[in-house]
């Protein structure tokens, strides 16, 4: 039983991985935002049938073989899946090494772990906690945006932070709608 939990944790941690690169992958080779939308569309409806079959098949095959096999069976589709990725993808090298913005990562992921366990204490009677997971959210987020504004690297887009030159005025009534 440890083998089993260990090995599907390693599935389970591939499986995470993988939807974000498909979209990366996506989002850099497709050009065109209309077809970019097209090309998510069919792997958003790949997911769909993957999230309703996968147990099906998952079941079939512990019930016909054994347990096992539900980690066998990707070798031959991981392997397949490799070939292809390194037959049909191909990448202009980038000569230059991109900075990480590693306190925004930091401060980012610190903003939204306070964000779900605000959530999640929301429900309770500790009011005391969930404020202070607030003022955590708060103060974390508007130093995440003065991070992102003065990295080189940043997670979120400069025009997203306001360093545009533009006013928030200005932003504001361009993206608002226009009231009679």
């Amino acid at each position: 039983m440890p083998a089993m939990i260990v090995f599907r944790l390693v599935q389970g941690v591939g499986a995470g991985a993988i939807l974000p690169v498909a979209l990366t992958v996506v989002g850099e080779s497709v050009s065109g935002a209309r077809e970019r939308g097209k090309v998510q569309g069919y792997l958003a409806s790949v997911w769909a049938t993957g999230a309703v079959l996968g147990p099906m098949v998952g079941a079939f095959l512990i019930r016909q073989f054994s347990w096992a096999w539900i980690f066998w069976i990707n070798i031959p589709i991981g392997i397949l899946a490799a070939a292809l990725f390194i037959t049909f993808l191909h990448e202009e090298k980038r000569h230059d090494r991109p900075s990480i913005d590693l306190a925004g990562a930091c401060l980012f992921t610190t903003a939204i772990a306070a964000l779900m366990m605000a959530l999640t204490d929301a429900g309770s009677e500790n009011y005391s906690c969930v404020g202070i997971e607030i003022a955590v959210l708060i103060v974390v987020s508007v130093l995440f945006m003065f991070q992102e504004r003065r990295a080189a690297d940043p997670m979120i887009s400069r025009s997203a932070c306001g360093r545009t030159g533009r006013s928030h005025r200005a932003m504001s009534r361009r993206y608002s709608p226009a009231w009679p």
